[in-house]
């Protein structure tokens, strides 16, 4: 029921779009690289470019704002969302310095025509621009050739809730013109041809079958297999930079529950007990919504949920709803956000489908109240300043403290320990950024407020022997294990360079044998799950003629095969002009995307960075 409300509010985020952009926009003029007040009230620079904090604050606010779920405000992860803001502002900084280097302009005319062929979001569901429900472009075009300053910050004001100039959008519009010409430029040297195409086509297409004698790794008894200390230590050193790693830090930590307490069930079934009284006396069903609805979402209008049809319901709401009669409200209901009143305001019935204007009141049963939040939010200030004495303070509260596993500064989810997955990259990152012992502010979910200290820290650097010693153990092991497998398919090459058949000399060695259905490139031969896009695909497709034998083929980690080609199928009739214009398209996007994310990684990391968002925001 509360997914379905809140899909309606999903088209409000297009709207925010535009202001994120004009907010942006604002940054190349006031926010980046002028003057400011204060020397220092800067969050970052960026090749000497400074991000003032006001725009930069300005920005995150709309973004939160933008974010923001009101059924669960406390799951908003600020810091994973500054952290895109933050991204997004230094691409942005970057770009401006390509475009400025490459000499990109653009044209008034240019700008002219994309305000005319483009309107911005949003701005075709005004009023002004509607026939029998729908957006007219003719309207917009005619709207737009009498375009003054005051009507369009007028309009943009009612729209999005902040007015802009005409100005300000066209140079909104220049610069999202500017990028896509220097995207454009990168992007140049994309150039896909017609053996391309055929290609990507036969990879979804051609399919071969094989017949195969194999012996997979589980043939091979562990106890034949040996490892030495010296091999173990010959492979970490022969393949030290497969072990380097980024720093990795830990965090011990009290998670401070906010399940419902007995406290707190007993004064929601009161509230329950006591609306439904209220309901009985006639108490307006509205007010009442207003006063108790955990529902944010429908409590500021007395619980209106719309109107509904029959069936749009879960099951058993829906029966008790439209077994009323107008004016009638149900008993409490049992639903899985908690306890439920409805009421149908009226009925009504359209080609045989009931209707109903229907209210509701919830009582959220999987939260603490109001005075159990204000005792836990206490608990995890006394732990926020408790020092070294950290542990003792959480055991006194008969709080367990756990930790978290060695993480990296980019890691989404150390807390994997509780029961639902935890963005916390906040907690992460004040991990790698303070010394161990420091206690880190206190960070609220849904479902828990955590306190937590940097428990341990490691430099960057290499894993240390013994804790890749297993890993590297049972690469050498499989590895041994593969020779072993190849070894015991020798006999079958031999009878089959003598002139027998595979299957012949398969079965006179005792070794498996087995036939796949037809399979791509990108299937895989599923009949003996050897994975797909390996050294068994590479040298099935390798083969040309029906009859034609393999060598034996190692695939790593699986085991040993040699392939007998059985058939080999390349329909291209499919390949028509229009199949061959949709993958043409959909390769160069994706050499589109490729280039235009190299060359961001690359300006990104030849660029001189500052972030000092941890002076500002406690990170």
């Amino acid at each position: 029921m509360l997914n379905l409300l809140r899909s309606k509010t999903f088209v409000k985020t297009v709207l925010w779009i535009v202001v994120l952009g004009f907010v942006g926009w604002l940054g190349y003029d006031v926010g980046y690289g002028g003057p400011s007040r204060d020397q220092d009230f800067y969050v970052g620079e960026i090749n000497g470019t400074q991000l003032d904090y006001p725009t930069y604050q300005e920005r995150r606010n709309l973004e939160l704002q933008r974010r923001r779920d009101p059924e669960n405000p406390d799951a908003l992860d600020e810091f994973a969302i500054d952290q895109d803001i933050w991204d997004r502002q230094v691409e942005e900084i970057l770009m401006k310095e390509a475009i400025d280097d490459y000499g990109i302009q653009v044209s008034s005319q240019e700008v002219a025509i994309a305000f005319l062929e483009q309107p911005l979001p949003g701005l075709e569901t005004a009023d002004i621009f509607q026939t029998d429900g729908a957006f007219d472009a003719s309207k917009y075009r005619e709207w737009y050739k009498n375009l003054d300053q005051a009507e369009f910050y007028r309009l943009t004001s009612q729209t999005y809730g902040r007015g802009m100039t005409l100005s300000e959008y066209e140079s909104l519009i220049s610069q999202q013109l500017s990028q896509n010409k220097l995207r454009q430029r990168i992007t140049s040297a994309a150039v896909v041809g017609n053996a391309d195409v055929r290609r990507q086509y036969a990879q979804n297409n051609e399919r071969v079958k094989v017949e195969a004698a194999y012996v997979t790794l589980s043939k091979v008894l562990d106890d034949t297999v040996a490892i030495t200390n010296e091999e173990i230590r010959g492979y970490y050193e022969a393949n030290l930079d497969d072990y380097a790693q980024e720093s990795r830090a830990s965090l011990a930590y009290a998670a401070l529950s906010k399940a419902p307490t007995t406290r707190d069930v007993a004064r929601i079934k009161h509230d329950v007990d006591y609306v439904l009284a209220q309901l009985r006396d006639g108490a307006d069903f509205g007010d009442l919504a207003r006063a108790y609805s955990d529902h944010t979402a429908t409590r500021g209008d007395g619980g209106f949920l719309g109107e509904m049809t029959e069936g749009a319901l879960p099951s058993e709401q829906d029966k008790a709803v439209f077994a009323l009669k107008a004016g009638e409200f149900t008993e409490a209901l049992e639903t899985p956000d908690g306890w439920e009143i409805y009421k149908v305001d009226s009925l009504s019935g359209i080609g045989g489908v009931d209707t109903a204007l229907v209210r509701h009141i919830l009582f959220r049963t999987d939260v603490a109240g109001p005075a159990t939040l204000d005792s836990l939010r206490a608990n995890a200030d006394s732990l926020f300043n408790s020092g070294a004495r950290f542990d003792k303070v959480a055991q006194g509260m008969g709080v367990k403290v756990d930790t978290t596993f060695p993480f990296g500064v980019d890691e989404s989810f150390p807390f994997r320990r509780l029961s639902s997955r935890i963005s916390a990259k906040r907690l992460a990152f004040f991990a790698h950024n303070h010394d161990i012992g420091e206690i880190a502010p206190t960070y609220e979910t849904k479902n828990h407020i955590i306190v937590a200290r940097v428990a341990t820290s490691r430099p960057r650097g290499h894993q240390p022997l013994e804790d890749v010693r297993r890993s590297i153990e049972r690469v050498l092991k499989n590895d041994k294990k593969l020779e072993m497998a190849a070894e015991m398919l020798e006999p079958v090459s031999k009878r089959v360079a003598a002139g027998d058949s595979l299957s012949v000399a398969a079965n006179a060695a005792g070794i498996e044998l087995a036939t796949t259905e037809p399979f791509t490139r990108n299937e895989g031969a599923r009949a003996i799950k050897t994975g797909a896009r390996n050294e068994f695909t590479g040298a099935a497709f390798a083969l040309q003629q029906p009859g034609q034998i393999s060598g034996v083929v190692k695939v790593k980690n699986r085991g040993a095969y040699i392939l007998q080609l059985i058939s080999r199928e390349f329909d291209d009739t499919g390949l028509t002009a229009s199949e061959s214009l949709r993958i043409k398209g959909q390769l160069i996007r994706q050499l589109n995307q490729s280039l235009w994310q190299h060359w961001l990684d690359n300006a990104k990391a030849t660029a001189e960075i500052v972030d000092r968002r941890a002076l500002f925001y406690g990170y």
